[in-house]
């Protein structure tokens, strides 16, 4: 079975965690969201993209909505980045776990921590619910490969 990971990355994390996704599958190629893509090529797509503003990010919303017909045909699973899952306050927290509400419905998906360039100001701390010295990069690979297995078996 042939899969394609697209993602979108602003930073390079998101990049990073489609390119370790590929490496655990077989028959799998990664492209940029830009890139031209021939949906007829694959069996399953996994798209993946950051959560900007608390919101998976607009180019990643804009390319499902656009290919969403080629998307409905195929088995299908979505992944965002998000530096906060899991260590905000339980209402942020929420709202990131359901970025992909309101898109087509899709057989997996998932969000992994991500990283920032620099610890998160006072104010962005307080206001998320976030603690004093967190590490600046969350990434976790190891998510990557449950992921994966969710994947395999769709």
């Amino acid at each position: 079975m042939n899969t394609l990971i697209v993602y979108y990355s602003k930073t390079g994390t998101t990049k990073q965690i489609a390119e370790a996704i590929g490496a655990e599958l077989e028959n799998a190629e990664v492209k940029a969201i830009d890139d031209a893509i021939r949906f007829d090529d694959y069996d399953k797509i996994i798209v993946g993209g950051p959560i900007n503003g608390m919101n998976w990010n607009e180019s990643v919303k804009t390319f499902v909505k656009a290919n969403e017909s080629e998307l409905e045909k195929k088995k299908v699973a979505f992944y965002a980045v998000s530096y906060m899952v899991d260590a905000c306050r339980s209402s942020w927290n929420k709202k990131i776990h359901h970025f992909s509400d309101g898109m087509m419905k899709v057989d997996a998906n998932a969000v992994f921590s991500g990283r920032v360039d620099k610890e998160m100001p006072g104010f962005a701390r307080l206001i998320f619910g976030l603690e004093k010295g967190m590490p600046i990069d969350r990434v976790d690979l190891s998510q990557v490969k449950q992921f994966v297995e969710q994947v395999k078996n769709i």
